[in-house]
């Protein structure tokens, strides 16, 4: 059936019939997302319709498209929630949209389809959910960007669907530092980084290792605080955010880089401490404690050339039937990427409204020159 849910309820009586209780249950219908399935809903204000899917082991991503059938595109919203519950990402403001949705593990995951707020009039909304597996060939020179031939090979393992977007290249980030550390409800997990010399990008990478139903450390952006100090340990500056924040060195003066010589030494940034917490409980109390893996990623800033080609829509279209494709890099980007020396490159696949921000990423390359 293409039914994801129905809803019933279960009464309780007693011997003479009457009614004591009545339990409301929901039936979930056990789709399996081995192929593209669609979903439409019809909306009235502050109304939401709940797709139920199991992703299987595999899948990479979830491209999501939707189009609004009948109505005015008005406060409309598609998010997903992963299989403990929690909403990792919420697409889209309005009934049209195509974009790719990274999946963390396989598991039950559900896309919501909302309409908050706006008139009374109602509307129709249709979508379709297509698992995404497509990654960089396994044969010999698996991985490698020749600046001589300039084209990228990839399998598209869904055997009936062809993955249809557009590639953005970015520079390959640089693992500063990674660590292991215990946090639970009386204790916090600690993770320090000595950022002399680096006037670049910091990125937090936080990972619990095992099962947790922890929605703080699932993306959210506040389980941690982050502590900018100098030598002697002063603080120079609080920021909050949780796995995935970002931050710009480059607004920062480190003490062994270039500063203004009436800037004082307490002043400048020398190393960052991040302290994470736990936030949540369960019916049968705090959840325990757990260990969790943090990584400090630096980046380069973003290569200008790269950046205008992404910014003037000069993407790289993905046309992937199933099996192998090759994809060709423009002329103009290639002899770019063979002259600027880098070693390292990241593929990122996006639907034609996601922002750069939320990219997919599908694999890294070693440019070989050649």
């Amino acid at each position: 059936s293409d039914v994801s849910e129905l809803f019933a309820s279960v009464e309780i009586r007693d011997e003479a019939d009457a009614l004591l209780w009545t339990i409301p249950v929901t039936i979930i219908n056990d789709t399996v997302l081995t192929r593209t399935i669609a979903t439409r809903a019809r909306l009235g204000t502050e109304q939401s319709h709940r797709t139920h899917f199991f992703v299987p082991s595999g899948v990479q991503a979830l491209r999501i498209k939707s189009s609004l059938i009948e109505g005015t595109e008005q406060n409309i919203s598609l998010s997903i929630f992963n299989p403990a519950g929690v909403r990792t990402v919420t697409l889209a403001r309005a009934g049209a949209y195509d974009a790719f949705v990274a999946v963390d593990k396989p598991g039950w995951h559900q896309l919501a389809m909302t309409k908050s707020r706006g008139g009374s009039n109602d509307l129709e909304i249709s979508a379709t959910i297509a698992p995404v597996q497509i990654k960089l060939t396994e044969q010999p020179g698996s991985g490698v960007l020749s600046t001589k031939d300039s084209s990228i090979s990839v399998i598209n393992a869904d055997p009936a669907t062809e993955v249809q977007g557009a590639l953005e290249l970015r520079i390959a980030p640089t693992l500063l530092k990674e660590t292991l550390a215990s946090v639970s409800p009386t204790q916090f997990a600690k993770f320090e980084v000595d950022l002399r010399g680096f006037e670049r990008t910091f990125k937090l990478e936080v990972r619990s290792l095992g099962e947790t139903r922890w929605s703080y450390f699932d993306g959210s952006g506040h389980s941690c605080i982050w502590e900018l100090r100098n030598s002697s340990d002063e603080l120079l500056g609080i920021h909050q955010g949780g796995n995935g924040t970002i931050l710009d060195l480059g607004q920062f003066k480190t003490e062994d880089s270039p500063t203004d010589p009436q800037s004082a030494l307490s002043h400048k940034v020398r190393k960052l401490q991040i302290r994470c917490t736990v936030f949540e409980s369960t019916d049968a109390g705090v959840i325990g404690g757990a260990t969790l893996r943090f990584r400090g990623l630096i980046t380069v800033k973003t290569d200008p050339m790269l950046e205008s080609w992404t910014s003037r829509g000069g993407l790289i279209a993905v046309n992937a039937q199933p099996g192998m494709s090759k994809i060709t890099l423009p002329t103009l980007l290639a002899e770019h990427i063979a002259t600027a020396g880098y070693e390292r490159l990241v593929l990122l696949l996006r639907g034609a409204n996601q922002r750069p921000a939320d990219a997919v990423t599908i694999g890294t390359l070693d440019v070989i020159k050649e």
